[in-house]
């Protein structure tokens, strides 16, 4: 499945003590900006498009009976979210609450897909009108600590998807039936990748981003660099 670090920085808009939820917004755009043109110096590579690890996709829902090896995957489009967020919790309290909502108005994935029939073909699959919703809770850092990520919570729907392969003649053949789709769009929003994003997300705030204090040289890297980026 995916990376550990990329989900982190999604979620860097929740991780700067969560006691005003203008500067995680802003903390966010940052974010945004630092996938797209990469910041070596952070362990940071660009995201335009993202490179994730190779998945088996397969079915065993008559007649969908398939297996699809993919390999050479790739997310465009990830850095470009539109969040809002709802802070729950009082600037006072201890710990901090959030309920949020990333959406991509268009993202794409593309690979190489292998099956016993197919050798090589290029696959893609466009979704339009995606988004994230959750809550987020964390203990925030103070003189004795540096905090705690309590709870991340994942939910992803998207409103239409639509499916292609080219051909070794580039041609773009979108043969695929509804049901074919429906079984995409039933993965994508189950609970198991639910789950597992939110499992990553936690993983990487808290040993990555939080404990390291890496969050902050992306904070001073925003500074250093304020084109485009989070305004402090």
């Amino acid at each position: 499945m995916w990376g550990v670090k990329f989900i982190g920085i999604l979620a860097l808009a929740f991780v700067v003590c969560a006691t005003d939820l203008e500067e995680g917004l802003a903390i966010m755009a940052c974010a945004s900006r630092a996938m797209k043109v990469g910041v070596p110096s952070l362990g940071i590579p660009t995201y335009n498009p993202l490179k994730l690890k190779d998945i088996i996709f397969e079915s065993d829902d008559y007649p969908l009976v398939f297996k699809f090896e993919f390999d050479n995957i790739t997310w465009a489009g990830l850095p470009n979210w539109n969040l809002s967020a709802i802070q729950k919790s009082k600037d006072s309290d201890s710990d901090a609450v959030f309920d949020y909502e990333l959406y991509w108005k268009h993202i794409e994935f593309g690979a190489k897909v292998y099956n016993e029939s197919v050798v090589s073909e290029i696959f893609k699959i466009e979704l339009e009108d995606t988004t994230w919703k959750g809550d987020f809770k964390v203990t925030k850092p103070n003189e004795h600590s540096n905090g705690t990520i309590n709870k991340v919570g994942v939910r992803w729907e998207t409103k239409n998807i639509t499916a292609s392969y080219t051909t070794s003649d580039d041609e773009e053949v979108k043969i695929f039936p509804e049901e074919f789709i429906k079984i995409i769009q039933d993965k994508i929003e189950s609970d198991n990748l639910r789950n597992y994003i939110g499992d990553q997300i936690y993983e990487s705030l808290e040993d990555v981003w939080w404990n390291t204090g890496k969050v902050w040289d992306l904070v001073q890297w925003c500074e250093d660099n304020p084109d485009n980026s989070a305004v402090y």
